[in-house]
C-alpha cells in the first residue's frame, strides 16, 4: 500500500473494535486436513466428565463471522470499489472463499459442537442495483443458512456489517435519509425469505464504530476527518434504520424456526469499549472519558431501549430533533455485546466534538504516553487484554438496560495457541461470574470461526479458531479451537483446562 495512506490506516485502527493478539506459534500445533477442506472426526476433543466451571444447560455456545470478511469477491460492495480507487487493488481478494466453502465452514462449526453460528448476508450481493434484487443470491444465502440449520445449529444472521452496495454510497451513504428506507426494504425481504429458518437477527453490526470510523477518520468509503456532526447524523440514521427494520422483521417473520416459542429475536451488535481517563486526576480527561463512554458505548442502547434520541450526540436530549420517538423505544430484544478491551481517553480540545479527546490505542501512544507506555498484556495489535473488564461490563450493562445479554463477539488476534486458550477461559470465567451475580447472559460467541480479512489490516491479524491458509483456503485446527471445542462439548471448563492454562501469558513491551 502507499505510504500516503498510513496516517489514514492508523486513524482507522484507533476505533477498530476487533483487535488483539500475541506472537508465538499456534499454527505450528495444527495439522491441515488431507482433502483441503474437511476435518476427520478424531480431531474433535472428547467431552470431559465433569467441570470446574459449569454453564446453564440452555446456554448458547457459538462462533461469529462476517460475510464480507470471509466470502471474498464482492465486486458490488462500496468497500471493494473504495479499495480499488485508493489502493489500486482489492486488498480482500477471495478472503477465505467462504462464499463457495460455506458447507465446509458449517462442518467446522458442527465439529466444534456449537449450537449457534453468527453469519452475515451481504446487502451488495442481494441488491446490486437499487430496487433490483438478485434471485440467485437470495437462493445462495438460503443454501448457506440451510447448511447451518441442517447441522442442528441455530443461525444468527447479520444484515449489515460495515459494507454497503455501491449505489448506496453513490446516493450519499448513511448521511442520506433515503438509505433508511432502502435498508428496511432489504431487511424485510431477508426476513420474508429466511424467516422459516432464522429466529435470531442482528440488523446492524457496531453502528457507532461505523459512524465514527466513517466521519472522524475517513476509514470507510465516502468518509471525512474529525466531523462529529456527520458521526451523529449517521448514527441517528442507523438507529432509525434498525428500529424500522426491527418492526418489519417482527411483522413478516412469524415462524418459530427452532421450536423454542419465539419467532423473531432482533437486536444489534454493539462494540463496548469502556473509556477511562488517561490521567485519573485530570478534569479534562475525566470529562472526555465520560463523553467517550456515552457516545461510543451507551447512547445507542439508551436510545433503542427508552426511545429518547440525542440526535447530535452531545449528551442531552433537549436540542432540536431530540426527544422521544415511539418507534425507537423497545427495539432491542437483547443486548448484543462485542467486547475486546477498554481504553484510556486523553483530553485534546477541539477533537471529536463533545468528546474532545482521543482514545489511547497503540497508534496514539506517542501522544498519550510521550515517555513510553509501561509493559502490559496485549495482543498483536497492541490492545490491552482485560478479562476483568468483561465481568464489570456485563454487570453494569445488565443493571442499566435490564435486558438479556448475548456476547456476539469476543476474541483475540494471535498465532499463539496458549494465549488464545487462556483468553477464552479467562473471559468465560468472567461470564460465569456475571451469571453468579444475577446477570442474564444467554450465550457466548467467539470471534472468529476462521481467520478472515481484517479490513485495512488485511490478513495481518488472525482471530480464527481454525487457521486459514489463504492461498489455498485450507482450514486446519488450532490449539485454541481444540480448547473451545472441549469447553463447548462439556458445557463448561474442566479443572484440567483450568490447570493447563492457569498462568497468564507474559507481559511484553
Amino acid at each position: 500500500m502507499h505510504r500516503d495512506f498510513l496516517p489514514l490506516i492508523c486513524l482507522l485502527i484507533l476505533f477498530a473494535a476487533g483487535c488483539g493478539g500475541a506472537t508465538s506459534g499456534e499454527n505450528d500445533q495444527t495439522t491441515a486436513d488431507d482433502d483441503a477442506h474437511d476435518q476427520d472426526d478424531d480431531t474433535t476433543v472428547e467431552p470431559t466428565p465433569s467441570n470446574a466451571i459449569d454453564f446453564p444447560d440452555d446456554f448458547l455456545w457459538g462462533v461469529s463471522t462476517s460475510a464480507f470478511q470471509t466470502e471474498g469477491g464482492n465486486v458490488n460492495s462500496d468497500f471493494t470499489q473504495w479499495m480499488l480507487k485508493v489502493f489500486h487493488r482489492d486488498l480482500c481478494g477471495e478472503a477465505a472463499d467462504s462464499y463457495d466453502l460455506y458447507e465446509t465452514d458449517a462442518n467446522l462449526a458442527q465439529d466444534l459442537g456449537v449450537n449457534i453460528y453468527r453469519i452475515g448476508i451481504e446487502w451488495a450481493r442481494i441488491e446490486p442495483q437499487k430496487g433490483k434484487y438478485d434471485e440467485a443470491e437470495i437462493e445462495h444465502y438460503r443454501k448457506v443458512i440451510e447448511a447451518v440449520v441442517g447441522r442442528g445449529i441455530k443461525p444468527m444472521v447479520t444484515l449489515h456489517h460495515f459494507t454497503n452496495p455501491q449505489w448506496v454510497q453513490d446516493q450519499g451513504g448513511w448521511r442520506n435519509a433515503e438509505t433508511i428506507a432502502s435498508f428496511v426494504a432489504y431487511a424485510r425481504l431477508m426476513a420474508k425469505s429466511y424467516g422459516d429458518l432464522v429466529d435470531y437477527w442482528l440488523t446492524i453490526n457496531e453502528p457507532i464504530i461505523y459512524a465514527s470510523g466513517l466521519c472522524l477518520m475517513a476509514g470507510y468509503p465516502g468518509g471525512s476527518i474529525n466531523n462529529f456532526p456527520c458521526a451523529a447524523e449517521v448514527s441517528t440514521n442507523m438507529m432509525f434504520a434498525h428500529a424500522r427494520a426491527y418492526h418489519a422483521i417482527k411483522e413478516v417473520d412469524t415462524t418459530d424456526a427452532d421450536g423454542d416459542g419465539e419467532s423473531a429475536i432482533v437486536s444489534i451488535a454493539q462494540a463496548i469499549v469502556p473509556g477511562y481517563p488517561r490521567r485519573p486526576d485530570n478534569a479534562g480527561d475525566i470529562e472526555s472519558a465520560r463523553m467517550y463512554d456515552y457516545f461510543m458505548n451507551k447512547m445507542i442502547f439508551y436510545t433503542l431501549t427508552t426511545g429518547e434520541l440525542d440526535a447530535n450526540g452531545d449528551g442531552d436530549t433537549t436540542d432540536e430533533g431530540d426527544g422521544y420517538y415511539e418507534e425507537l423505544a423497545g427495539t432491542l430484544d437483547f443486548l448484543g455485546v462485542n467486547f475486546y478491551n477498554s481504553i484510556k481517553v486523553l483530553h485534546v480540545p477541539l477533537i471529536f466534538g463533545p468528546i474532545a479527546g482521543i482514545p489511547c490505542y497503540p497508534e496514539a501512544n506517542f501522544i498519550c504516553y510521550p515517555h513510553g507506555r509501561p509493559p502490559y498484556l496485549h495482543g498483536d495489535n497492541g490492545n490491552p487484554i482485560e478479562p476483568e473488564e468483561f465481568h464489570k461490563l456485563l454487570v453494569d450493562y445488565a443493571d442499566e438496560f435490564h435486558l438479556p445479554i448475548v456476547i456476539t463477539e469476543n476474541g483475540v488476534a494471535t498465532t499463539d495457541g496458549y494465549f488464545r486458550s487462556w483468553f477464552i477461559i479467562e473471559h468465560l470465567k468472567a461470564v460465569r461470574a456475571a451469571l453468579d451475580d444475577g446477570v442474564d447472559v444467554r450465550g457466548y460467541m467467539h470471534w472468529s470461526l476462521i481467520d478472515n480479512f481484517e479490513w485495512l489490516m488485511a490478513y495481518t491479524m488472525r482471530f480464527g479458531l481454525f487457521h486459514v491458509d489463504f492461498p489455498t483456503s485450507i482450514r486446519s485446527w488450532t490449539e485454541g479451537g481444540e480448547t473451545y471445542s472441549a469447553i463447548v462439548h462439556a458445557g463448561g471448563v474442566s479443572q484440567e483446562l483450568l490447570d493447563r492454562y492457569a498462568d497468564a501469558p507474559p507481559v511484553s513491551e
